[in-house]
């Protein structure tokens, strides 16, 4: 038998902490994650840049499911999914394809306007949300021999991840315009599936009120599982007309078997309207449980930039200077120690920017920290302090002391164009090293005095910046004594930037500069500081 109906059908694989493969129904999948005891470790057919569509998708549509039974998180383990998720919807829409294009099928709105073209997708990774029009990292039409489950995958991703794409191929409301992404932002006590959908699942019904009063959307009753309402291409649904957790389509897409081979193939259609009908000053702020909104005179939902999820950003997030999602937002039921948790997958102009994931530890005295908003604030003013510092470091120390080494040691008569180019790979070199030991030194400073946690820093800022130029000097070309000066010349500069950020340490300093036998080195306090 095919395998077809999420109902009924063991379509979706799962694999065991013992390394067991299990096929799932849905409803089997659901009882599984909800069981405190589960032993769900991952999907050997879902890749990474589905992982949050896939978890989003099944706290979602667990949450809505709860919700409509008027049941509680508590009442989880030994639910009866496949009723209530019959309840929610007839048998064929949870059907990847039903032949009836009249009717709903998963994820697929009923064709009101005709019968579809013929087939134009034949692989799930060319319907996926992924843009790899150029062939290039993750090559096209990978999956030569599809399962069911690759088509359920990519239709998840692209119904509730996609952004605009041309002309009538709009996006998700879910996000700040047609070029931004739907991030995933929470905390989570560890990084297995079953506590974490089960925490998000918990989360999203205690702020379902919340949601549905600031949103403005259905407080019952309201458009939750988008697909099953027949769509034209033209007729939006608005979104006061929808429950807060509902789950979107925002492309026209049916799944048809060939005749030819009986394989699973897509048939697409574009649209003169979005499937939601969200006002563009909400600028992506709908709710959603795991999107930041960056506040100010426009607030927006948070687009991640290319950059990924850097030390800055990421403190942004932490310290909610970016306000928190609900799923982001500790509850007194959580564990001493929780783990920040984030992904995206970023969208440029007709490519992919990057699978961006970061996860960071929260000890138990930062998670009380981070309990308390005047704590809180102290401890996001320190992290701000470091970033500036670790600014300084490179701006007054590590970047000029690349000039004087490119230059022979005469900085000034390198042009400036030059002078980026060389220090470019090296700045982001010193970024990546500061990335690395960022939170963690700064969470060892909640429990130091002040100043030693601020000189602790600052050591740890130049010793890699004292390494990377010792890289830099080995790395560097031309004639010997004209590298020996550079060298020379940028070493002194990394000593009086020492110098000025640890002025306790002169008598250090100048030792090591008369070490150098450097006729230019300082030789007094004074000099060292002018």
């Amino acid at each position: 038998m095919s395998l077809n109906d999420l109902i009924s059908d063991a379509l979706i694989r799962a694999r065991t902490f013992g390394g067991q493969i299990l096929d799932l129904s849905l409803p089997e999948l659901l009882a599984a994650l909800s069981d405190p005891d589960d032993d769900v470790a991952d999907f050997p057919r879902l890749q990474p840049h589905q992982t949050h569509p896939w978890h989003a998708f099944l706290v979602q549509l667990a949450a809505i499911a709860l919700d409509a039974d008027h049941l509680a998180p508590e009442d989880m383990p030994g639910a009866d999914w496949a009723t209530l998720l019959r309840a929610l919807a007839p048998d064929e829409a949870w059907r990847l394809v039903v032949d009836d294009l009249s009717k709903a099928a998963f994820m697929q709105p009923a064709v009101l306007d005709g019968p579809a073209e013929p087939p134009e997708v034949l692989s799930p990774d060319l319907l996926d949300v992924l843009q790899s029009a150029r062939n290039h990292d993750v090559k096209r039409r990978r999956m030569v021999h599809p399962e069911p489950e690759h088509w359920l995958h990519a239709l998840i991703g692209v119904q509730t991840m996609q952004g605009y794409s041309g002309k009538m191929w709009y996006g998700i409301a879910r996000m700040n315009g047609g070029l931004g992404n739907r991030p995933g932002v929470a905390v989570a006590s560890s990084l297995r599936l079953g506590p974490r959908f089960r925490r998000d699942v918990a989360v999203l019904l205690e702020h379902r009120a919340d949601i549905t009063r600031m949103s403005g959307y259905q407080d019952h009753g309201g458009q939750a599982l988008l697909w099953l309402q027949p769509w034209d291409g033209k007729t939006p649904i608005a979104l006061a007309e929808c429950d807060p957790y509902f789950i979107e389509v925002c492309r026209r897409v049916r799944l048809r078997r060939l005749v030819s081979t009986g394989a699973i193939a897509a048939w697409t259609r574009n649209s003169t309207a979005k499937r939601v009908d969200a006002p563009d000053a909400l600028k992506g702020i709908t709710g959603d449980p795991w999107t930041p909104v960056e506040l100010g005179d426009a607030s927006k939902a948070m687009t991640l930039s290319g950059s990924g999820f850097t030390y800055e950003k990421t403190r942004q997030l932490i310290m909610q200077e970016i306000s928190a999602a609900p799923a982001q937002k500790l509850r007194t039921s959580d564990p001493l120690r929780m783990l920040w948790v984030a992904w995206a997958l970023v969208r440029g102009q007709g490519k992919t920017e990057g699978l961006h994931e970061r996860v960071v530890c929260l000890p138990g005295p930062v998670r009380k920290t981070l309990a308390v908003a005047a704590e809180r604030d102290r401890l996001s003013k320190l992290a701000k302090d470091r970033v500036t510092t670790a600014g300084d470091v490179w701006s007054r120390g590590l970047s000029p002391a690349l000039a004087a080494l490119a230059s022979g040691g005469e900085p000034q008569k390198l042009e400036r164009g030059r002078r980026g180019a060389h220090a470019g790979p090296w700045r982001s070199r010193f970024d990546e090293a500061v990335d690395r030991v960022f939170f963690e030194r700064l969470w060892e400073a909640v429990e130091l005095p002040e100043e030693q946690a601020d000189r602790a820093w600052k050591e740890e800022l130049l010793e890699q910046a004292a390494r990377l130029l010792d890289e830099a000097s080995t790395a560097a070309a031309g004639p010997e004594a004209r590298r020996l000066k550079g060298r020379a010349v940028a070493e002194m500069i990394i000593l009086a930037i020492r110098a000025r950020m640890l002025p306790k340490d002169d008598d250090i300093v100048l030792a090591r500069a008369a070490e150098s036998g450097d006729p230019l080195a300082p030789t007094t306090q004074e000099e060292l500081h002018v």
